[in-house]
């Protein structure tokens, strides 16, 4: 069996939030490797490779901070796009990610009445969803123009529920696709 090669560090490497610098020496009586790495916030930082490979050291502590500020004060997440609070995600945000679970996320409920038969979302962002369809006015939900269609910029909507009743497609009395003759 061959003796295992030392994994090399390389200037410029990235873990986590550090980025490796240079190698300074051994610990004295110790085996390990001292290395300097400089941090996302920019405080240096030293510690042994092992340390580093075993993701021992992320950060040089700002990491823990930012999860402890989070969680006082109530955030799970740190949204780009503005449309959550303490946790809490946007009407536009939760119709935009419940039609991309329909189609793409075969677990769901919904999965065989539109991904299964096909529909496929189209949007490449939740920014270019609230581009295209501006904000959900008050009453009204996510519609397909053409329901056999994808969602996509041109065929998707805001509409009230009667709307989107008489978009429906046509269902059998058992509320399955019509059987082929």
């Amino acid at each position: 069996m061959p003796a295992r090669q030392p994994l090399k560090i390389q200037r410029g490497d990235r873990f986590t939030r550090l980025k490796f610098v240079r190698a300074i020496g051994k610990y004295r009586n110790s085996h390990h490797s001292k290395l300097l790495l400089i941090c996302d916030c920019g405080k240096n930082v030293r510690t042994t490779k092992h340390d580093l490979m075993t993701n021992n050291v992320r950060s040089c502590g700002c990491l823990q901070r930012d999860k402890a500020r989070q969680f006082l004060t109530g955030q799970k997440h740190s949204y780009k796009h503005g449309h959550a609070s303490k946790g809490k995600h946007s009407g536009e945000y939760r119709a935009y990610h419940d039609a991309k679970s329909r189609c793409r996320n075969w677990k769901t409920k919904q999965f065989m009445d539109y991904g299964g038969r096909g529909i496929k979302f189209l949007f490449t962002s939740f920014e270019q969803f609230l581009m295209v369809l501006g904000p959900r006015p008050t009453g009204l939900t996510l519609d397909r123009r053409n329901n056999n269609g994808h969602y996509s910029p041109a065929n998707c909507r805001w509409t009230d529920r009667h709307t989107q009743r008489l978009n429906q497609r046509a269902r059998n009395q058992f509320n399955e696709l019509p059987m082929a003759a």
